[in-house]
């Protein structure tokens, strides 16, 4: 008969997280009434197992005078969140990873404008000490409804005309 090559003596692993976060301003396909890619605006993007912070930003831009925004900014950031209880003592030790995405001064073909437009996505991966996949929050809040987020934390303003989640 075969060992079982798991030791019943073994030290129990440390739990681990890789924070992946992707944030952008702006993205997609135009198709009328020119047919021009959008690229991927202030992107930025965090795929660490360390706490970390990153920001992007972009001026002034304008796509053949159709679309245009004066400003925009990204961000992502992930943090481990340590003897965090709720009211009733219940841990909610774990992990946080936040993307952000900012816009100002959008005009989409002089028919939308808008000031200043944030989207933002907030996953929360609890450390679960009973099994090997730590439980997921997903908090999502955006100004904008079309802003389009995902739960491996990525933050997309605008997407035009087509939307893929990554």
């Amino acid at each position: 008969m075969a060992a079982d090559p798991v030791s019943l003596d073994a030290e129990p692993q440390e739990h681990y997280h890789v924070y992946h976060a992707e944030a952008e301003v702006l993205s997609g396909e135009l198709k009328h009434p020119i047919h021009q890619r959008i690229e991927k605006y202030a992107r930025i993007e965090m795929i660490t197992r360390r706490d970390d912070h990153f920001t992007q930003t972009v001026g002034e831009t304008t796509l053949e005078g159709l679309i245009s925004f004066r400003s925009g900014q990204t961000r992502v950031s992930g943090s481990r969140l340590q003897d965090k209880k709720d009211m009733w003592g219940k841990s909610h030790s774990g992990w946080v990873t936040l993307s952000t995405s900012v816009i100002e001064g959008l005009n989409v073909f002089d028919v939308i404008t808008a000031d200043r437009v944030v989207a933002q996505v907030s996953t929360e991966h609890l450390a679960s000490r009973t099994c090997g996949w730590p439980d997921t929050r997903l908090k999502s809040n955006s100004i904008l409804d079309s802003a389009t987020t995902s739960q491996s934390g990525t933050s997309r303003l605008c997407k035009i005309a087509t939307s893929s989640i990554a």
